[in-house]
C-alpha cells in the first residue's frame, strides 16, 4: 500500500498456464500456494515472487489444495478422485483412494507403501493429528474412526444417521 492508501503488486506470479481456483497463504505468510483448473500446485516464494515448487500426480490436476497447520506440506484433492498430502520437498506422503475407502502412508525418501488403512465405507474427510501419530476418519455411515497410524483402530464414534 502507498502513503496515499492505494494498493500496489508487489509480484506477478508467473508460469500460472490454466485459471487459478484457490490461492491461499502459508501459516506464517511468507509462501503462497496456487492450484487450479488442470493445474498442477505450486508453491511461490511471498517476498521474491519466485516459483519454489509443484507438487502434482501424472496426469492427473488439481481441484482443491490447502497447507498443513504448521505449514510443513502440502495437501490437495486431485480430479482422480483421490486426495494426496506432500511433504514440502513434493514427495508425496498419504494418498486416500480406491473408491475413497483406503488411506496410503508412503516413506518420504523410498515412496514404498508403509502401511494401508482399509475402510469398508467410503472416507468422507480426515484429519491428522499435530503429532502425526492418530488420524481421524469420517466414514459415509456417520461413524469416526480414530487410527493410530501405527497400530490399527483405537476408537469408534457413531455421530448419527447414515447419509444417503
Amino acid at each position: 500500500m502507498n502513503a496515499e492508501g492505494k494498493f500496489l503488486m508487489k509480484h506477478k506470479l508467473e508460469g500460472l498456464e490454466s485459471p487459478v481456483v484457490v490461492v491461499l497463504w502459508s501459516p506464517d505468510d511468507r509462501q503462497v500456494i496456487t492450484c487450479g483448473e488442470n493445474e498442477v500446485i505450486k508453491r511461490w516464494d511471498v517476498g521474491s515472487g519466485d516459483f519454489v515448487q509443484s507438487y502434482e500426480k501424472d496426469g492427473v490436476g488439481s481441484v482443491s489444495c490447502g497447507w498443513f497447520h504448521d505449514g510443513s506440506g502440502i495437501i490437495g484433492a486431485m480430479e482422480a478422485r483421490r486426495i494426496y498430502l506432500w511433504n514440502l520437498d513434493g514427495k508425496w506422503v498419504i494418498s486416500v483412494g480406491r473408491e475413497q475407502r483406503e488411506i496410503s502412508f508412503f516413506d518420504r525418501e523410498t515412496g514404498r507403501v508403509e502401511n494401508v488403512i482399509q475402510e469398508k465405507d467410503m472416507i468422507t474427510s480426515f484429519s491428522l493429528s499435530k503429532d502425526n501419530k492418530h488420524l481421524l476418519i469420517d466414514l459415509i455411515t456417520q461413524k469416526i474412526h480414530a487410527w493410530s497410524i501405527e497400530g490399527g483402530t483405537i476408537q469408534v464414534f457413531e455421530t448419527g444417521r447414515p447419509q444417503a
